[in-house]
């Protein structure tokens, strides 16, 4: 089983920093808010589990891009199995018309990738607040609909417990975070 990490965090106005750690290998984003990486990598995991093409095709694929000042990454998410996922991030300079380099390219289970991002943007956006993410990212709200379409498979599955302050699946509970 590969350990997994991921973090984000808001740095100056419209700017974040995202890492994805698998097996002690950090990889690091400086992402900028001409566009909208929670919401395109919440959205492209949440269609991916929610459309399961592999169970007829064999495979199930979804891509995004995030972009910093001078790169940009190419995310490829790749369901092959009810349990299991490829994750590959490519990383172009597209100013310099480069080549994509791979900085990440890993198998891991559906749950464990799912696990790792919404524990962290629960904390994040537990802590941080709705109003004061759209105020600091300026150009998009928090993608609350596909983190909250994560969690509950998560809860679901027996894979995320819910606390006192409300995980469940109604949407009183679901309001629980605007007030937290």
């Amino acid at each position: 089983m590969k350990k997994q990490e991921f973090h984000f965090a808001l740095g100056e106005p419209g700017t974040a920093v995202a890492t994805y750690v698998v097996d002690g290998i950090e990889s690091e984003f400086e992402l900028t808010n001409v566009c909208n990486p929670l919401g395109d990598m919440l959205c492209a995991i949440a269609q991916l589990l929610t459309n399961p093409s592999q169970i007829w095709e064999g495979s199930n694929t979804a891509a995004f891009t995030w972009y910093s000042e001078d790169d940009s990454y190419e995310w490829t998410i790749n369901v092959q199995s009810d349990e299991e996922m490829t994750v590959r991030a490519t990383q172009t300079n597209d100013f310099f018309g480069d080549e994509g380099v791979e900085i990440i390219n890993t198998k891991c289970k559906i749950d464990d990738f799912v696990g790792c991002i919404v524990a962290e943007l629960d904390k994040f956006i537990k802590s941080i607040g709705l109003l004061n993410y759209q105020q600091q990212w300026q150009t998009a709200e928090f993608p609350l609909t596909y983190f909250l379409i994560l969690k509950r498979r998560l809860i679901e599955k027996g894979r995320w417990t819910p606390d006192v302050m409300g995980d469940s699946l109604n949407i009183s509970a679901e309001t629980q975070i605007l007030m937290a």
